[in-house]
């Protein structure tokens, strides 16, 4: 009987490491989307301090509610980033194969980016306030995307996985691609709404295109007996996101009913928790589409299936 090849402990560390990474984008997220949510983004005037003093010294305690959320927005964002950089350098160090590697000291390089897209966002509010908070958020989930092909490229299956052989492996790693790119498309516009009140029908058609792009992919797949086998779960995983997006999306219109947002003074906890809700999980089915169109190209290769 011969071992089953298994991962070393340093590349289980790393793949871990990747993990806790990605999961804690989380915080930053769930208290970014309700900054926004709750028009408080500028409860705290300077960028790179709260109210001149460091961030882990501030004393928030007694403060009013806006400024704790922005401030745990800011503090979240600083423990990923520490632990990012904790990350990466020991794949820089460890990790043999080199794209990892480098994989390793962009998806850095990103988090460092979008602290200074938020401390920007701050200092330039008079001006361009409203566009750097677009592009923070929009921005935030290229870092989302890099993390997700991170731990997908420090995983069991991509390092041990063999490829297998799909008559369709073509046709699915391009819709997966293809979805993925369009959900991106989709977050972008929902952020230009978000921060700009506008294109909320532009967001909307999108949102119900990425149905339909979801369903052909998801024909492809299900359809293919050896695809169905190694995307089947992530799959399930995107379907469920988007019925979820459909609902918080369909949701988050009815509690503003019919007056637009940009004209709502007093923001209720609903429509605050709904419309974070919504956005939060829109990352999840953004991240999902990307660990599906990774999978496809690592796992499936193009050839006649006998």
């Amino acid at each position: 009987m011969t071992d089953q090849p298994s991962l070393s402990r340093t590349e289980r560390t790393i793949h871990i490491a990747s993990w806790i990474a990605l999961l804690l984008l989380v915080f930053p997220f769930l208290s970014g989307a309700l900054t926004t949510s709750f028009n408080v983004g500028m409860a705290v005037p300077d960028g790179a301090t709260t109210f001149g003093q460091p961030l882990w010294r501030y004393n928030w305690k007694e403060s009013w509610w806006g400024i704790k959320l922005e401030h745990t927005h800011r503090l979240a964002g600083s423990t990923l980033g520490a632990i990012v950089f904790v990350a990466c350098l020991t794949i820089f160090f460890t990790e043999k194969r080199q794209f990892v590697r480098w994989l390793g000291m962009a998806s850095l390089a990103l988090v460092i980016a979008q602290g200074m897209l938020g401390i920007m966002r701050v200092e330039d509010n008079a001006r361009w306030g409203r566009e750097w908070a677009t592009f923070h958020g929009s921005f935030a989930q290229i870092v989302l995307a890099t993390l997700v092909f991170l731990t997908a490229a420090t995983s069991p299956w991509w390092i041990l996985g063999d490829r297998v052989v799909s008559s369709n492996a073509h046709s699915i790693q391009r819709s997966t691609l293809a979805l993925a790119a369009l959900t991106y498309v989709q977050i972008v516009v929902g952020a230009l709404y978000r921060h700009q009140s506008r294109g909320f029908h532009i967001h909307a058609t999108i949102g119900y295109a990425l149905f339909l792009v979801l369903l052909f992919t998801a024909a492809l797949v299900l359809l293919d007996p050896v695809a169905r086998k190694r995307l089947g779960v992530t799959l399930g995983i995107a379907f469920a996101g988007v019925f979820a997006q459909i609902i918080l999306g369909n949701a988050s219109a009815l509690v503003y009913g019919n007056t637009p947002r940009e004209f709502v003074t007093e923001i209720t906890n609903l429509q605050a928790f709904t419309t974070a809700g919504h956005q939060l999980v829109g990352s999840v089915f953004f991240a999902s589409t990307v660990a599906l169109a990774l999978a496809s190209r690592r796992l499936l290769a193009q050839g006649n299936v006998r």
